[in-house]
């Protein structure tokens, strides 16, 4: 996979994930705040925006670090990773502010680097 290709899907994980957490956002949906052990926050929409993303990322082949759930570290062995944070500033978010956003970065595993993000 190109660059250019990884980033097309980087985009797409990105723009779809948004999407899921605008419908939590226009359509008042319930968000089923939980605190974590760290004190930041977990909403449903953390959830199943990283849900959409991991959909789009892990059968195009990437191994998928997220930032929410159970496995800590990524999921797969494949040399390029996407590392997801599905929901930036949850806190903001769960009181309506209108200041979140998706991040997706793509990182090579053997190089141990960023090769690029979008938000």
């Amino acid at each position: 996979m190109t660059l250019n290709e990884m980033m097309a899907a980087a985009t797409c994980a990105c723009r779809e994930s948004m999407v899921k957490v605008s419908e939590y956002q226009m359509d008042c949906l319930d968000l089923g705040i939980e605190e974590k052990a760290d004190a930041t926050l977990l909403t449903e929409a953390d959830v199943a925006s990283q849900e959409v993303a991991r959909s789009i990322l892990e059968p195009l082949g990437f191994s998928f670090y997220g930032e929410e759930g159970p496995v800590k570290g990524f999921i797969g062995d494949n040399r390029y990773g996407a590392i997801v944070d599905p929901l930036d500033g949850t806190g903001a978010f769960a009181i309506g502010l209108p200041t979140t956003t998706v991040i997706v970065g793509i990182y090579d595993r053997e190089e141990k680097e960023i090769i690029s993000h979008v938000y």
